[in-house]
């Protein structure tokens, strides 16, 4: 990338100073137009030649706009069904993080609302054509907005959808011809929703998903793909069902263990299931459920992996062209699901992959002036005047599914000489030996690299997620209480371990501690974050921020969180005495 663009500049100087020379005998219009035209092709290929992520500016960019489209477009169509309407407020929330946001706020009553619904058996929610999506939805909306307060909705939400599940697993329309038995877009809709309320740790019985895993393998065809409705001879294998049918199959599978946790089998994955606490668990694999062995499963991890294979082949010989998928923007958000998922089954991920690339640009260019897509010149969208289409290319952009999944180890293709491929910067000395820092999972092991190195690295921000405190609760008691001396330590690195790792002990006794830490000044607020983080944790209040999120953090913020998390603790502990 260096070398390209040094010589984009190089030759853009040798033209110009050769057009300068050719000044008398050129008019000045041929001049600016060549010029013009060249810088044109210039900036084209630096753009092309850029790498995006959700953090680049280009895509915040983008974000930003096409929420402000959102808001605006939606406040005119008060007429919007249910599930548009929880999905541009889902949107805007995972967009901004807003949780006061007034659309927010106002859609977050009408899903109560919803919920309250169906738990009762109302009318206008049972006997809804589009049942199965809005319920889908405004579960995504109220787990993602705060799975603490709105756990009896998200119960209710579970029940409801559980009880429309076929006997085969799938989902459908009420008034579906009862010969096909299930619909590819529904389902998947489900198995995501009901796969969130796993996340927050809402129980769900496994055999619903088991059922579900087994529907979608089934429906797929010989050539890889998924139709819309099943089993139906008219009907051919379309990307945006490919999507659908590819994300619900590994959702489901996630659900029960097949991808990350039990029957997994993932060498290269990190499972630190044992040590999150219950409600904070992103991919939440509860132990009194899923305490089987793979063969208690009764979905084999060698189906999900043919299915995967059969989906790629078919995916090899179907390009994903734009004028050639109906329900593109459906389609695009589907594909960052189903790409997210084979990440977690493969157990590794590109920081900024080629497809997200490819598709980010041609977003770029799609984008309408109100900042929408699927609108005016652009392909309209079937299915509303762009909020829906704008929605889909947002999420896209943000990589909301591989959020939802959490971390994974990123993909570094920088090699050290005679470390196996390993970044030099990740690797250490522990007792005399060469270890790669990815896999120190001993609390021993990351101690004497804390004690033995100046240097911070990458992996050394890593290390909280991968240590494993001890089953013992007397030795996890002596662990955690030595995380918390470092939380004194001189060492920043140190202390900003153990600030994350203590969130993980699921034990109260380390809250004055926590808080101890918010009183600490620090040029970046890592730590402090950390702390407070730690501290929604444990307290279970997920979506509490008192520090600002982002930016400097001030003296008085600094106070301000470590009142509130004071006034908390004493709330439990009402004996407990601070000492200022």
């Amino acid at each position: 990338m260096f070398y390209f663009l040094r010589f984009l500049l190089s030759f853009s100087a040798s033209v110009s100073r050769w057009l300068v020379g050719q000044l008398p005998r050129l008019r000045m219009q041929c001049f600016q137009g060549i010029l013009g035209g060249f810088l044109l092709v210039f900036a084209v290929a630096i753009g092309n030649a850029q790498e995006f992520t959700p953090e680049h500016e280009v895509v915040q960019d983008m974000v930003k706009r096409g929420v402000k489209y959102l808001v605006a477009t939606t406040n005119s169509h008060s007429e919007l069904g249910q599930s548009y309407r929880m999905l541009v407020a889902y949107t805007i929330l995972k967009a901004t993080e807003d949780h006061d946001h007034p659309m927010v706020k106002k859609e977050i009553q009408n899903a109560i609302r919803f919920a309250n619904d169906a738990r009762n058996g109302a009318a206008k929610v049972t006997k809804l054509h589009e049942g199965n999506y809005d319920a889908s939805v405004v579960t995504m909306f109220l787990a993602a907005h705060d799975p603490v307060a709105h756990r009896k909705s998200l119960e209710d939400l579970r029940d409801f959808l559980v009880a429309r599940q076929h006997d085969d697993g799938a989902f459908n329309y009420p008034t579906e011809n009862k010969s096909l038995e299930g619909d590819t877009s529904q389902s998947q809709y489900v198995a995501l929703a009901l796969w969130s309320l796993k996340q927050v740790d809402i129980k769900i019985e496994p055999i619903v998903f088991e059922k579900l895993t087994k529907w979608f393998i089934k429906a797929q065809g010989n050539t890889g793909g998924w139709i819309y409705h099943f089993p139906d001879p008219n009907s051919t294998p379309t990307y945006s069902m490919l999507a659908a049918g590819l994300s619900g199959t590994l959702a489901s599978a996630d659900a029960i263990g097949l991808l990350r946790g039990p029957g997994a089998a993932l060498a290269q994955s990190v499972d630190e299931d044992d040590d999150v606490p219950k409600a904070f668990r992103r991919i939440a694999i509860e132990k009194k459920v899923n305490s089987r062995n793979e063969a208690q499963i009764s979905v084999p991890r060698s189906s999900i992996e043919r299915t995967v294979r059969g989906a790629e082949l078919w995916i090899s010989k179907n390009a994903f062209s734009r004028n050639d998928i109906p329900w593109y923007y459906y389609c695009l958000y589907g594909r960052e699901r189903y790409e997210s998922f084979l990440e977690l089954f493969r157990g590794t991920r590109e920081k900024s992959p080629a497809w997200y690339n490819t598709l980010v640009r041609s977003l770029r260019a799609s984008q309408d002036e109100s900042g929408g897509w699927g609108i005016n010149k652009d392909r309209p969208d079937p299915i509303g005047e762009g909020y829906t289409a704008t929605s889909f290319a947002i999420l896209f952009l943000l990589r909301n599914t591989q959020k939802s999944i959490g971390d994974l180890k990123i993909a570094d293709s920088v090699g050290g000489s005679g470390l196996s491929g390993l970044n030099v910067a990740d690797v250490a000395f522990v007792d005399g030996k060469v270890v790669d820092k990815s896999q120190v999972t001993s609390i021993e092991d990351a101690m004497k690299l804390l004690e033995s190195e100046q240097e911070n690295s990458p992996q050394d921000q890593l290390l909280a997620d991968r240590m494993k405190l001890d089953a013992d609760p007397v030795k996890r008691k002596e662990q955690l209480y030595r995380f918390a001396r470092l939380l004194r330590s001189p060492d920043t690195r140190a202390r900003r371990i153990a600030a994350k790792l203590l969130g993980r002990g699921d034990d109260l006794d380390f809250v004055p501690d926590l808080i101890f830490a918010l009183s600490e000044g620090e040029k970046d607020g890592q730590v402090l974050r950390l702390a407070e983080n730690s501290l929604r944790i444990l307290s279970r209040q997920l979506t509490t921020y008192i520090l600002p999120r982002e930016g400097i953090v001030t003296a008085a913020d600094r106070v301000k969180a470590e009142r509130y998390w004071q006034s908390w603790f004493l709330s439990i502990r009402p004996d407990y005495v601070f000492i200022e």
